[in-house]
């Protein structure tokens, strides 16, 4: 069987983005799966969301690892989503 969400209403396959009740997730824009609504970070509301672990997860590694090309991503992310404190970070 498929394993479903624990955190959801009903009997829900974990990456569907729609819910039991027929009304939708938005997708975290990290991983693609369902944004859960109590653990939501929206860069726009109702438009663009993360999870929070996973955008937690992603800044960390960016600071561990130095990567440019993650320093890229987070960039990317708060000038097209609009969140300037992403645009902002600092991985000195």
């Amino acid at each position: 069987s498929l394993p479903v969400d624990a955190l959801r209403e009903g009997d829900v396959y974990e990456a569907s983005l729609v819910n039991a009740d027929s009304t939708r997730c938005l997708p975290c824009l990290v991983t693609g799966y369902p944004v859960i609504k109590h653990k939501a970070l929206e860069f726009k509301p109702g438009k663009y969301a993360v999870n929070k672990d996973d955008w937690n997860k992603l800044l960390m590694l960016t600071k561990v690892t130095a990567s440019d090309d993650l320093k890229d991503v987070l960039h990317f992310v708060g000038k097209l989503y609009g969140n300037a404190t992403t645009a902002r970070f600092s991985f000195q």
